[in-house]
């Protein structure tokens, strides 16, 4: 085995705070997919936004031996589709409470909303379990616990290597069935947040 965990979500559910955490735990290194974009030379500047050449990051990171390592993006599962990951760390959190902390990083209008949508559809779940198969993927809710916990959570259920779930994967949909639940949660709040 490498030793190598991948950590994707939503943005705003903890990759970076919980990762940093994950790789002192685990005396690994924790890298993060959009520095490495960067430092690859896999990154433009699209009209106002960055964007990273997945292909090329994928091979530029193909062509490195990685052992003793955590990588954390959402765009995990578009990078490694599969191979060269041991262990998949998907990080959930209630729509609501990632929309407030959405709101506190300063996202606003249809980037906040795609956001929300993308995590209550369960979109780096989905992404994940078909790169990567339910034998390797397992869900972490950061709604409530702190970037440590969850990092603990994690670190053990790698020591241990217990099968994932393969089905019964979390479903935030049931808790927003409604028309007035969905027009909430895409309405304004704030809050605050230890993940970052």
């Amino acid at each position: 085995m490498k030793q190598i965990l991948g950590v994707t979500g939503t943005p705003g559910t903890g990759k970076k705070s919980v990762s940093a955490e994950l790789a002192a735990l685990l005396g690994f290194a924790a890298k993060d997919l959009n520095a490495l974009a960067r430092e690859f030379g896999c990154m433009e500047r699209v009209d106002e936004a960055l964007v990273v050449d997945t292909e090329r990051l994928s091979r530029s990171l193909g062509e490195r031996v990685w052992s003793g390592v955590v990588f954390h993006g959402h765009l995990l599962p578009d990078l490694f589709r599969g191979v060269g990951v041991d262990y998949v760390a998907v990080l959930r959190c209630d729509p609501a409470t990632l929309k407030e902390r959405l709101l506190m990083r300063g996202y606003r209008g249809d980037h906040l909303r795609e956001n929300v949508e993308a995590e209550l559809i369960g979109v780096s779940l989905s992404a994940s379990l078909r790169s990567f198969g339910p034998a390797h993927v397992h869900e972490f809710d950061t709604s409530r616990s702190k970037p440590e916990e969850v990092a603990k959570e994690i670190a053990a259920g790698y020591r241990s290597k217990p099968p994932s779930r393969r089905g019964g994967w979390t479903d935030w949909t049931t808790r927003y069935d409604s028309p007035p639940a969905l027009m909430s949660l895409l309405s304004s709040a704030s809050t605050d947040s230890a993940f970052t």
